[in-house]
């Protein structure tokens, strides 16, 4: 962005830190390249942060406001999580799989966005992030099959259009 935009001011992206560091399990070398590597991002009410159906080439870890997390169905979308500072959002680039949810932005959002390449070699140091990161893919899997069943099932018995 221009000089005037506030996430790009020096220091912010430090501050980003303290929120997902924990989540990252960050040691002073991974700090470094965090801070090399990342950068923030914006995002208003509703936008999309990140699409169904993509395989993402970063990972995004909010650091301010929530994200809303949906399945897209045939006549619209089902909203079934919230995800909150420290969460990730398009966690799937790390297995080279399409994303299944739809993640929008449910107020006005700041994400920290770390390309591939280096959670690629967060990982590599941190088998404990691996696992925590497959795990969270499996419950969004798992969410995201419950709220399509449970919406199939509501719209079935009350016969919405």
């Amino acid at each position: 962005g221009d000089a005037s935009d506030p996430i790009a001011e020096p220091g912010k992206l430090e501050q980003a830190l303290e929120v997902v560091g924990p989540t990252l399990h960050l040691g002073d070398v991974e700090r470094e390249l965090v801070l090399a590597s990342g950068r923030l991002e914006r995002y208003g009410i509703g936008e999309i942060v990140v699409p169904a159906g993509v395989v993402p080439d970063d990972i995004r870890f909010i650091v301010k406001g929530h994200a809303r997390l949906a399945v897209e169905v045939a006549d619209g979308r089902i909203e079934f999580a919230t995800a909150e500072p420290g969460d990730y959002i398009g966690q799937t680039a790390l297995t080279r799989e399409k994303t299944l949810v739809t993640a929008l932005a449910a107020d006005i959002l700041t994400v920290l966005v770390l390309p591939l390449g280096t959670v690629d070699e967060l990982v590599s140091t941190r088998p404990l992030l691996a696992a925590e990161i497959g795990q969270s893919i499996e419950l969004k899997r798992k969410l995201a099959a419950d709220a399509v069943a449970s919406a199939g099932l509501a719209r079935g018995v009350l016969e919405i259009p």
